[in-house]
């Protein structure tokens, strides 16, 4: 039920979030309207109900999706989610009883049906909101499963666009008293030795640079990678690996334990 603007227009049939949310209320208010009804129960009567017990639905509904979910499932905080879940649901279930029995009760007596406060009304009660904002929490955790996808897409097609982009690009570098232009698609691995690094190019060119490796790093874009702390690593050029080392170009380098398979991927 929740999201962005953006997202709400790939996902639902309006461009408007509150619209959106405006249809489902409407129509989940017309469904159930229609399923409470009976012969002993004429529309109007089942119309009536719903409508003054929907509104602590919505109330716990939009507690559930933009306070518990975000403030603790979220966060992983699981104990404060279920127990504040619990005393929500009590609560508004306890509120609900109130409103049929002293609204529902006083404006439609003489009809067949109380409701009397009492615990198996409370339990009813329960039960009937919980259904409700189990259906739409539910929704949510979903709709924020898909979003993190989304994110995660974006975030490697940013990734792939950062590579594109330094296929054309050139860093320069001081070695020898002159500068060097390289090109950053061809570096094959940057390696450090003390306060020397050495670039390493496609055909073996190799280019030695008073600096360090994380000054080398935060030149260059995220293809490469710190594999091991005496090496940068593109990973476009990784042609093998293992767990203890990768191979670029006729190079063997060993692999860090944090590295995983995951990030030596080029993305491309």
């Amino acid at each position: 039920m929740m999201g962005t603007a953006q997202s709400s227009s790939r996902t639902y049939p309006f461009p408007s979030r509150w619209l959106n949310h405006a249809c489902f209320w409407i129509a989940y208010y017309v469904l159930f309207s229609l399923i409470w009804a009976s012969p002993e129960r004429s529309y109007y009567v089942s119309f009536y109900l719903e409508f003054v017990l929907m509104p602590l639905r919505i109330l716990a509904s939009y507690c559930m999706m933009y306070v518990l979910i975000p403030a603790f499932l979220s966060n992983r905080k699981l104990l404060s989610f279920v127990i504040s879940y619990l005393v929500l649901i009590a609560i508004a279930a306890g509120l609900q009883l109130f409103i049929g029995h002293f609204f529902y009760d006083q404006l439609l007596e003489g009809r067949g049906e109380r409701f009397p406060i009492t615990g198996a009304s409370w339990m009813r009660n329960i039960v009937l909101i919980n259904s409700t904002v189990i259906l739409l929490g539910a929704s949510k955790v979903i709709q924020l499963h898909f979003q993190l996808l989304d994110s995660l897409s974006t975030e490697s097609n940013s990734d792939v666009e950062r590579l594109e982009e330094g296929s054309d690009q050139f860093i320069e570098v001081k070695s020898n008293r002159r500068m060097h232009r390289l090109r950053v698609s061809d570096i094959l691995y940057v390696e450090g030795l003390g306060n020397y690094i050495t670039y390493v190019s496609t055909q073996d060119s190799r280019t030695i640079v008073y600096s360090s490796l994380k000054a080398a790093q935060s030149g260059l874009p995220n293809a490469f990678i710190r594999l091991h702390r005496s090496y940068l690593v593109n990973r476009t050029h990784i042609s093998a690996y293992d767990n203890d080392t990768v191979t670029v170009g006729t190079k063997t380098i060993p692999r860090g334990k944090d590295i995983t398979d995951e990030m030596l991927k080029s993305r491309r």
